[in-house]
């Protein structure tokens, strides 16, 4: 599931991550923080990529389970969850 990322927010990071890395070469205190900045955005440009091309959401299992809660099928057994809850 993706959560609060679509192409306008993955624009703004991009952006903001540029822009701040821009401001950071041109202080040049210390060029290795410089190179750990750089490889931080490449790693956040590639995380944002990913998140975008993953599904949102099973929709099919995500329907059935809808279904079987509006028809009253699906039916919730107490003592599993409880004994799921101990056992973590």
């Amino acid at each position: 599931m993706r959560i609060g990322l679509n192409r306008s927010d993955a624009q703004l990071i991009s952006d903001d991550v540029t822009a701040t890395s821009r401001g950071n070469a041109t202080k040049s205190k210390s060029v290795e923080n410089s190179d750990n900045f750089s490889e931080d955005t490449v790693s956040i440009s590639n995380l944002v990529a990913q998140a975008l091309q993953t599904p949102d959401v099973r929709q099919s299992k995500t329907e059935r389970l809808q279904q079987s809660v509006w028809t009253g099928e699906y039916r919730i057994d107490p003592s599993a969850i409880a004994e799921a809850m101990r056992s973590k």
